[in-house]
């Protein structure tokens, strides 16, 4: 093959695979064709129905009609797959294992009906065509799909003896009843509800035909294709009738599909344009007004957020689109009564929100404010207003008197203590101070205040020009005191003015047993006498 063709294909291959992903998104969206959901759980609904009708004499008098389905047992048990709210789940399990969790008694009904729908689901109406029979793209020698679902509208994915294209079935509406014809008839019977009717061809089917009705609407004062929402289902029918809810405000399409276990072959064109004549009724009052956050800035202004809900009903439920919220507040001097001091209409604050909530700010001090708070909606050339709310509030404030001047903070500690601890026979301690650099030395003297039992030893003293120190021979179970004073000629820093004085405790004799791995002497407070290490000392 030649470079030139080969670019060819690919360029085709990749124009087909672009088109069918577009037409399949156009069919996701507008639902038309045998491919949906909603036509594969019908012709699922029908199977059950023909299979059940004729078991039972009161199938034969009902017309295998759903409703009748649904109070006989093991039709019900079949039907259950075809409903909306059955999920397949080909990964997680099975449908014996599916069905066996729904009706643990007997469920063969319901398998049998989980792998219809299954099938239903991944295989489009129709046989494909022999091989040879393919043409231009569809003879293509490439893989341009692997499923049904990879082709457009009622194509199905074939094989064309050397690679997978999308075809035109063969035979796709064998033994599929003819389509409802287009002219639907609406009445509303009681507000709220349409009644849907169509008129049925004569159709030769061997299976029950259940009808499926779909619909669309858009919000506005005229009826848009173009702004509508997607098709939905409304129901499933054996009858050429049916009831379906609508709420004013709207503008609706409708659509039928006569469906069997073979398929259909699609659904009517849309329906003329009908909408309900009740007229919505203006949106439910703002409730629950309260304050959140109520702050004082700098001068006399203040500011304050507004909450409120947004009640009950919604707009969408009423079918007018776009509420949103007025909020208007003024304010009279603190004290004022309510209403009795009323301000002139252009003196109101106003502004409008769409979500519940407001900023209230430059609020003036010691003011008695009063809020509105009113639901509007459109709806035609009208505005639809719900009840004012209103909430009141005073913005008077008390200055916090200022906090009592504090103490003087003391001044930095230079002199610091360590712990003691247990080393070679004796009790130690070490000495930590800030390095003064206009210090030549220091003077430091320690000595026992008071020890358990009571003894008393003199107080022993040492000049040192470093910033440490380790005093050693400590008695056991004693509180220390030690003073730490500047010494020599460049000893002019204010920070060391006065001496400075600490106080340390030595731990007991039995409380370093204990975590000692060697015994000690403890006969002896004092610990094991050793000679004190030779010290700078000037006196």
């Amino acid at each position: 093959m030649s470079r030139a063709c080969f670019l060819l294909l690919l360029r085709m291959y990749l124009l087909c695979l672009l088109t069918s992903r577009a037409s399949g998104l156009r069919e996701d969206r507008d639902g038309d064709g045998a491919w949906s959901q909603s036509v594969a759980r019908a012709r699922c609904a029908s199977r059950c129905l023909g299979l059940s009708s004729g078991q039972t004499s009161e199938a034969s008098q009902s017309n295998g009609s759903l409703e009748w389905c649904q109070s006989y047992r093991q039709c019900a048990t079949c039907l259950e797959p075809c409903k909306a709210s059955w999920e397949m789940k080909k990964k997680s399990s099975s449908c014996a294992q599916m069905c066996q969790a729904t009706f643990p008694m007997m469920p063969w009904e319901c398998v049998g009906s989980c792998q219809f729908l299954d099938s239903a689901l991944s295989a489009k109406q129709g046989q494909c065509p022999r091989p040879d029979r393919a043409q231009g793209f569809e003879a293509a020698c490439v893989p341009s799909c692997d499923h049904d679902r990879d082709c457009p509208k009622s194509r199905k994915c074939c094989s064309n003896g050397c690679g997978r294209t999308c075809q035109a079935p063969d035979e796709p509406y064998q033994g599929v009843p003819l389509r409802p014809r287009k002219e639907l008839q609406f009445s509303e019977e009681a507000p709220g509800e349409m009644a849907v009717r169509w008129s049925s061809r004569f159709n030769v089917s061997a299976d029950p035909v259940v009808f499926v009705l779909q619909r669309r609407w858009n919000y506005g004062i005229q009826p848009s294709e173009d702004s509508a929402t997607a098709w939905q289902d409304v129901a499933q029918t054996t009858s050429s009738e049916l009831r379906a809810p609508v709420s004013p405000g709207r503008w609706y399409q409708f659509r039928v599909a006569a469906v069997n276990s073979q398929g259909t072959r699609g659904f009517t064109t849309p329906s003329r344009h009908v909408h309900s004549s009740r007229e919505p009724s203006p949106p439910p009052a703002p409730s629950a007004l309260r304050l959140s956050d109520l702050r004082f800035g700098p001068g006399r202004s203040a500011s304050a957020r507004l909450l409120w809900d947004s009640g009950s009903d919604s707009s969408e439920e009423r079918g007018v689109p776009g509420q949103f919220y007025s909020v208007a507040w003024s304010w009279a001097s603190d004290g004022a009564r309510s209403g009795t001091k009323r301000r002139p209409a252009e003196k109101k604050r106003r502004k409008t929100v769409r979500e519940p909530s407001l900023l209230l700010s430059s609020l003036r001090l010691n003011r008695t404010y009063s809020v509105e708070v009113q639901a509007v909606s459109f709806w035609r050339q009208n505005l639809l207003k719900s009840p004012k709310s209103v909430i009141r509030f005073s913005t008077r404030h008390t200055p916090t008197p200022a906090p009592p001047p504090s103490a003087a903070p003391e001044a930095p500690s230079f002199l610091n203590v360590g712990t003691p601890f247990y080393q070679d026979g004796q009790l130690r301690v070490h000495l930590y101070w800030k390095q003064d650099p206009l210090v030549e030395f220091y003077k430091v003297q320690w000595g026992p205040e008071q020890c358990s039992p009571n003894r008393t030893e003199p107080a022993e003293k040492t000049v040192t020009q470093e910033s440490v120190l380790s005093l050693s021979r400590l008695l056991f179970s004693c509180k220390y005191r030690v003073t730490l004073q500047s010494a020599g000629k460049k000893s002019t820093s204010e920070s060391w003015s006065k001496p400075e004085t600490r106080t340390f405790s030595t731990p007991s004799c039995s409380a370093v047993q204990a975590k000692s791995p060697k015994p000690i002497d403890c006969s002896r407070q004092e610990g094991p006498s050793l000679k004190k290490p030779p010290t700078d000392e000037r006196r």
